[in-house]
């Protein structure tokens, strides 16, 4: 069980709620992507009318929810995927051939 427990305890290290809130302080990528958009931002404000941005805006939300949807299934099919394997492993018994 110790290796479950240090498992576990290194899972919620790494997943601690205050330190994903700020997502540029855990992940360099992410601080750079970050950044890229609001360059990208600006840019389009100076040429694209209000309208332009609006609809731009609403591709990105709409976008944004779809990657959240994805990532919701492919978490779930990883759980139910880890679990499988919790349980076939408690159940093996080795062989003799």
């Amino acid at each position: 069980m110790r290796i479950f427990e240090t498992a576990a305890r290194g899972l919620r290290h790494m997943h601690d709620a205050e330190e994903l809130r700020c997502l540029e302080n855990v992940s360099e990528g992410y601080y750079q992507a970050e950044q890229a958009n609001d360059q990208l931002k600006k840019r389009l404000l100076e040429i694209l009318p209000k309208e332009g941005i609006e609809i731009v805006d609403k591709l990105q939300e709409n976008f944004t929810e779809k990657e959240t949807l994805a990532g919701e299934i492919y978490y779930n099919q990883g759980f139910c995927d880890a679990v499988k394997l919790i349980v076939q492993s408690l159940a093996w018994e080795p062989v003799r051939r």
